[in-house]
């Protein structure tokens, strides 16, 4: 019998990875086209943005498969500075 909560918890923390990866190009596209650094491009506010939402993904993905209680905080703790900078880097965009 599949285990639906380690295939969504699976699903979540890869869906974050293949964020991260898709704003790292995103950033890597813009500082080729902007001939800028890619440290400058990454820190715009719209790639923060994205950044921190695939990272809360990973650390959701990582708690919800996490066993002992003292785990799923650490990753709870983690997803939570995650959305926080994600806010952050909205307010500075707006």
């Amino acid at each position: 019998m599949i285990d639906l909560r380690s295939v969504f918890s699976g699903a979540l923390w890869i869906l974050g990875l293949a964020v991260i990866l898709a704003a790292l190009s995103w950033g890597n596209w813009e500082a080729k086209v902007s001939r800028s650094r890619l440290r400058e491009a990454l820190a715009r506010p719209h790639l923060q943005c994205a950044i921190g939402a695939g990272f809360a993904l990973f650390c959701a993905g990582l708690a919800l498969a996490a066993n002992r209680w003292w785990e799923r905080m650490i990753w709870v703790v983690l997803g939570a500075f995650w959305l926080f900078q994600m806010a952050w880097a909205l307010k500075q965009k707006g």
